[in-house]
């Protein structure tokens, strides 16, 4: 992810952007200085008039990147539920900062999104119904999403595999 020129001012306008009505222009000293989303805008209580310093600046862009990792990951989800390290390999592709990635999964984690024993036992549940496996392909399998293998073992046997009929 690109950084801007970070530098201090005071805020002079806040104006929303023509093409996204989620984010804003914010300008310092009468430039434009950054774009945010206006969440950051709200959580930061920011407003015309505000001296911010450098450091200032530095976490609201950090809180955007953030912001944006979270975005990214929500979109990913909505596709389909992916574990905990899918995520975070998928952000981090993006180039993102690992620290604005791990704030997001932070977040979706609070927000129950994150859950890899769901996603285990919601892979076994469609491959037994729709591409029946044996029990060590499926612990391969969910090794291979980024469930740990005590994980995988464990939703493994307590899943009811039949694996004469996956054989067949």
């Amino acid at each position: 992810m690109r950084s801007p020129n970070i530098r201090s001012g005071t805020i002079t306008a806040i104006k929303e952007q023509a093409r996204d009505a989620g984010r804003v222009s914010v300008h310092l000293d009468g430039a434009f200085a950054f774009g945010l989303a206006k969440v950051v805008v709200a959580e930061n209580q920011l407003h015309v008039g505000q001296a911010r310093t450098e450091e200032d600046v530095a976490r609201l862009l950090a809180g955007e990147e953030a912001e944006q990792a979270i975005e990214a990951a929500v979109r990913l989800l909505a596709v389909r539920a992916r574990t905990r390290r899918e995520l975070h390999e998928r952000l981090m592709r993006r180039g993102l900062s690992d620290v604005a990635v791990e704030a997001a999964l932070a977040r979706l984690d609070a927000w129950g999104y994150l859950d890899d024993a769901a996603f285990a036992r919601q892979w076994i549940d469609d491959r037994t119904r729709h591409r029946p496996r044996g029990e060590r392909l499926l612990r391969e399998e969910l090794r291979r999403h980024g469930v740990s293998d005590s994980l995988a073992a464990e939703v493994v046997a307590a899943a009811d595999i039949d694996e004469v009929a996956a054989a067949v």
